[in-house]
């Protein structure tokens, strides 16, 4: 007989109860995001005691085997398979424009260009560049220019605007005439500016199916928000610039432009050609006797000698000669041609 001991009863009743709790994941699911294929998947907790579903989480990946985030993608969502997608590359264009006015001004024998009045929308400018049509250039927000050693002549300087982006646009041409003494403008002032141009201020991807946009532009850093207009065609890089000196020489002869080609025959004696050629061409014109050059002798019919300049002269900004001196000598002649 066993030895009597203590039953206790459970009571069911006064147990807690504990909550079974189910964890909820659909599929994944296709969505295509502005031409990108990626999946969506969600998950929540679901209480089994009331049926009561909790929070739900969207679960995210790029392709099959992509990393899982909760991060959802950016742009514009189509559900199911990306078909026919393609995605281009777009240029954000904007107008810019050089407007105001141009009123040069002279000081003597210097020719002035202040850019104060002109202005530039829609784009950052840099400076201003000037070809004086002599092949000098000058770049600055004031630009002047001394003629006092250039040639007579007509002149074009023209006057171009540099932008951030290196872009250089032609802004005007302006028209002068230096006498060699005075400067005067051919150019009816004031001149009204006026020129635009297309620039790139940002570029974008866009998906299209066919010829249709599918979503919003974007970048790799999200949606992109357009300053201009968006377009598949792209202007180029614009360089203006001639780089070219735009003048017309006087050659009427005399002091007031250049000379031209002049020709001397002296029989006997000297024949003195006078400073100032770029170049001189002496050739015997007879059989006898010496010519001399130079101490060099020209001694047969039309054996020649040229001569060239190889002296700048700073005051006329020209290559000359001095004065030479030929010298004919036992019944020889010659002829000079000289270039000025």
């Amino acid at each position: 007989m066993s030895h009597p001991s203590k039953i206790e009863i459970c009571n069911w009743d006064n147990m807690p109860i504990q909550v079974e709790v189910d964890k909820l994941k659909t599929n994944w699911l296709p969505i295509c995001v502005s031409g990108v294929q990626y999946y969506v998947s969600e998950i929540s907790d679901v209480n089994n005691t009331t049926g009561a579903e909790g929070l739900i989480t969207k679960l995210y990946k790029q392709g099959a085997n992509g990393a899982i985030t909760t991060s959802a993608p950016i742009g514009a969502i189509v559900e199911g398979y990306c078909n026919g997608f393609h995605t281009e590359v777009l240029c954000d264009v904007v107008n810019a424009t050089f407007s105001g006015t141009l009123n040069p001004t002279i000081a003597g024998t210097t020719y002035s260009i202040n850019t104060g009045t002109i202005t530039l929308t829609n784009d950052l400018l840099i400076n201003y560049l000037v070809d004086w049509g002599n092949g000098f250039t000058d770049i600055g927000l004031v630009l002047s220019y001394d003629f006092v050693n250039q040639p007579p002549s007509k002149y074009e300087p023209k006057l171009y605007g540099i932008t951030d982006t290196g872009q250089i646009i032609f802004i005007s041409a302006i028209e002068i005439n230096w006498n060699g003494t005075t400067l005067t403008n051919i150019t009816s002032f004031p001149i009204t500016i006026n020129r635009q141009y297309r620039r790139i201020s940002g570029r974008a991807f866009q998906n299209f199916n066919g010829s249709t946009p599918i979503g919003t532009p974007y970048t790799n850093g999200g949606t992109y928000s357009p300053v201009g207009t968006l377009t598949p065609t792209c202007p180029e890089f614009r360089n203006d610039y001639l780089g070219i000196a735009d003048v017309t020489n006087n050659i009427t002869g005399g002091s007031a432009g250049l000379l031209p080609l002049s020709s001397h025959t002296v029989s006997s004696g000297t024949g003195n050609i006078p400073v100032g050629s770029e170049s001189v061409t002496i050739k015997k014109t007879n059989a006898a006797g010496t010519v001399s050059v130079n101490g060099y002798n020209l001694t047969a019919l039309n054996e020649t000698i040229t001569l060239t300049a190889n002296d700048f002269d700073s005051a006329s900004q020209r290559w000359q000669l001095p004065a030479i001196t030929v010298t004919n000598a036992a019944g020889g002649t010659h002829q000079w041609i000289r270039i000025v």
